[in-house]
């Protein structure tokens, strides 16, 4: 992992000390996580790159270190069901980190049952254990972030995520972060329009960056993303997808919020 005295900084630290614990807690034999998955990965990459229109990735999240509780009534089997039926929501991403998000790992395989769209797992990972516990956990996707490793550590994660079947939206926030990405063999590549070491949020960003992404790269708008104009200029400016968390999960009615952001 990079060591920055920042935000991401001690969120990772704790992330350490958690993934040290569960390693003692629950050793994984990695072939035996192989033999024992029960659902076939759903495509991950095709879901969010299928030409067309512009693809929504839908976030179950309860709170941030930056909004704090987000959904007071927070039910993620009943939110995975309202994009499902949605028909508006081509993946589903759930936050698993628990001291900060309030999330659980074990969300990903309840809401497998009910779904059939791809889940992506949004965590801090920079383990090869973390791939396997991802595997394990039925996730199809999961999430890498540039800021947190450095790039022979990050060409290796992706290398075992994608000898697994499974995909990476590997997350970036600079030009540096993007080449250093493309170098590791990424084929998703988010923008994040907040910055994971200060929390600041720069909706230009994309804009700016998504010149440095090459065409056959799925392009992954992320964050910040509050209504339809927001949606409009960062499809306006190449993005395949969105990923949208907080402004859903502030909403009422969680279909009518994605009706208004893709301008139904």
């Amino acid at each position: 992992m990079k060591k920055t005295n920042t935000i991401l900084d001690k969120i990772l630290s704790d992330k350490a000390l958690e993934v040290e614990a569960a390693k003692k807690r629950c050793p994984l034999s990695y072939s035996a996580v192989i033999a024992k998955r029960k659902t076939k990965v759903r495509d991950f990459l095709k879901a969010l790159g299928e030409p067309g229109k512009l693809r929504v990735m839908a976030e179950i999240k309860k709170a941030s270190p930056s909004a704090g509780l987000i959904r007071p009534d927070f039910d993620h089997m009943k939110i995975a069901a309202e994009y499902q039926a949605s028909g508006l929501v081509d993946a589903i991403s759930i936050l698993t980190e628990n001291k900060y998000f309030q999330g659980k790992l074990e969300f990903i395989r309840e809401i497998k049952e009910i779904t059939t769209i791809p889940l992506f797992r949004k965590d801090f990972i920079f383990d090869e254990y973390q791939i396997y516990e991802s595997y394990s956990a039925e996730a199809d996707a999961l999430l890498l972030i540039a800021a947190a490793l450095e790039p022979e550590q990050l060409k290796h994660l992706l290398e075992v995520t994608h000898s697994l079947g499974l995909q990476a939206l590997v997350e970036t926030h600079s030009r540096e972060e993007i080449e250093m990405t493309l170098s590791a063999g990424a084929k998703i590549i988010g923008i994040n329009a907040r910055d994971l070491k200060t929390f600041e949020m720069r909706k230009d960003i994309f804009s700016q960056l998504a010149q440095y992404v090459p065409k056959d790269c799925v392009k992954v708008a992320e964050s910040g993303l509050e209504d339809a104009e927001d949606v409009k200029r960062v499809y306006d400016a190449g993005a395949n997808a969105v990923l949208i968390g907080t402004s859903i999960m502030k909403a009422k009615n969680i279909k009518e919020k994605i009706q208004e952001l893709v301008g139904i």
